[in-house]
């Protein structure tokens, strides 16, 4: 069996591909394979204390500044996207004033803290060819038989044929590394509520992943953004995504990268494959806090986690919060030089195209995660 060495890293580290074999990714090195800067902001009530690596924090920009920064490349109702008030940062962000919180635990015993916020490392998200193939679950192979729903998108739902589009199957896995790595101490209150490396959405035995039309009917807003006007706005998104401000407002849009309706592996443009990579990925996201998998963590209902009453309802994420998420690409080239990640929407121009290989496997994702909550110290 003949076997292919993919460079994986600038600093030398490589991974194999074996043809006709699910590739072994699972990121062993956590010091080289992680970019670190990624954490930062750090933020007491709002304010930034500690900042490495010059990555901007969304929730910091200026009405005044988004106008201006739309206003340079676009000209007439567009800007209207906007916001008015130069004095206040964008309403779909939040960020706390208060400094000193408290939140109430399982034993109903009240606990004193700060309120922080930081980017955790918390999922890692594959964007795959083959079906049934998991590189970061170290090469497994799982054949789903009967409930393996078009893998390939063709368009008999199999997996024979002529591919008819582009087409990723996405696996979305859970990684909350600062608890693997037991440096959790006082985040009760912050931590993740899956606390353990797991696989938590498989797009292969999901029957609207290939299915654009079945999608469509269960999530019927599509039909109300599917116009030339919502298309249009999307360009906005481009520019200040790649700015590194992704315009939540426009829920619709993935930036640069396309648009995250429907909710398929299906693209009709064969573009770069970090681009249609990280746009299944985002639409998986999406999908996922729909379905209650991915919830959001950096809104006020997120203070005191799922230690509060009736946590699920205050962070539920049906429409996907897409400026509380930076992406770091791990294979088949990691983001680990100057900002080494970024968000959805980015222009690939500025992080992934020298990333696109013509024989990888697969791409994989580090998702970190902005989290504000009540770090507490009694």
């Amino acid at each position: 069996m003949t076997a292919e060495i993919i460079s994986a890293d600038v600093l030398g580290e490589t991974k194999e591909v074996h043809e006709g074999r699910c590739p072994n990714g699972f990121p062993v090195n956590l010091l080289s394979d992680f970019c670190y800067k990624c954490f930062f902001p750090i933020k007491i009530g709002g304010n930034t204390v500690f900042n490495y690596g010059g990555i901007p924090d969304p929730a910091d920009i200026k009405s005044s500044d988004l106008n201006n920064l739309i206003n340079n490349f676009f000209t007439g109702p567009q800007s209207g996207v906007a916001l008015n008030d130069p004095n206040v940062t964008d309403p779909n962000e939040y960020n706390p004033d208060d400094i000193i919180c408290s939140c109430t635990d399982g034993q109903g015993i009240s606990h004193l803290g700060i309120y922080v916020s930081f980017w955790e490392p918390a999922r890692i998200a594959e964007a795959i060819f083959r079906p049934g193939c998991f590189p970061t679950l170290f090469g497994a192979e799982i054949n789903f038989g009967g409930i393996d729903f078009g893998a390939y998108g063709t368009e008999g739902g199999g997996d024979a044929g002529e591919r008819k589009n582009s087409f990723y199957n996405v696996h979305l896995y859970s990684f909350p590394l600062m608890t693997l790595l037991d440096i959790a101490f006082g985040m009760d209150f912050c931590k993740d509520w899956i606390n353990d490396f797991d696989l938590i959405n498989i797009s292969e035995i999901d029957p609207t992943h290939n299915d654009d039309i079945l999608s469509a009917f269960i999530n019927p807003e599509v039909f109300l953004i599917a116009n030339p006007a919502a298309i249009t706005l999307c360009s906005v998104d481009a520019v200040t995504s790649t700015a590194g401000y992704p315009l939540n407002s426009l829920f619709w849009c993935g930036g640069s990268w396309g648009s995250l309706y429907p909710f398929t592996g299906n693209e009709l443009l064969k573009v770069s494959q970090p681009q249609l990579s990280s746009l299944a990925i985002t639409k998986n996201l999406f999908k996922a806090g729909r379905l209650g998998l991915e919830l959001n963590t950096s809104g006020e209902g997120a203070k005191c986690g799922t230690g509060q009453e009736d946590w699920y309802a205050k962070m539920y994420m049906p429409i996907l919060k897409k400026s509380q998420y930076r992406f770091q690409t791990l294979f088949p080239m990691p983001e680990t030089k100057d900002k080494c990640c970024h968000v959805i929407g980015a222009s690939t121009f500025t992080w992934g195209e020298w990333r696109n290989d013509p024989i990888k496997d697969y791409y994989q994702y580090m998702i970190w995660r902005k989290r504000n909550c009540c770090l507490k110290f009694i």
